[in-house]
């Protein structure tokens, strides 16, 4: 059986990949509008220890209703980066 990837686990960098086992709490989802008029969601994720702020940058009705507040999503393709001195992970 594979270990659940953690928050803790993570570093600028990281790329996640569907076989990761990453599963995140959404705690909070925004969607939002960029300076280039295209939507986003900010996501404030978290694997229950600690907590990640998380983008989308293509958003699909889907998208938007899967990772809405309070659901669990598997991240299947993401990578970590850091942005203002924070991680934040970026879900494809």
């Amino acid at each position: 059986m594979t270990r659940r990837l953690t928050i803790a686990n993570m570093d600028e960098g990281f790329v996640v990949t569907p076989d990761s086992n990453c599963y995140m709490l959404v705690k909070r989802a925004t969607v939002k509008t960029g300076k280039n008029n295209a939507t986003y969601m900010d996501l404030e994720l978290t694997d229950g220890e600690q907590s990640i702020n998380g983008k989308i940058w293509e958003v699909t009705d889907e998208i938007e209703e899967a990772a809405g507040d309070g659901n669990i999503i598997k991240v299947l393709n993401a990578k970590i980066s850091r942005y203002q001195n924070n991680l934040q992970i970026v879900i494809e």
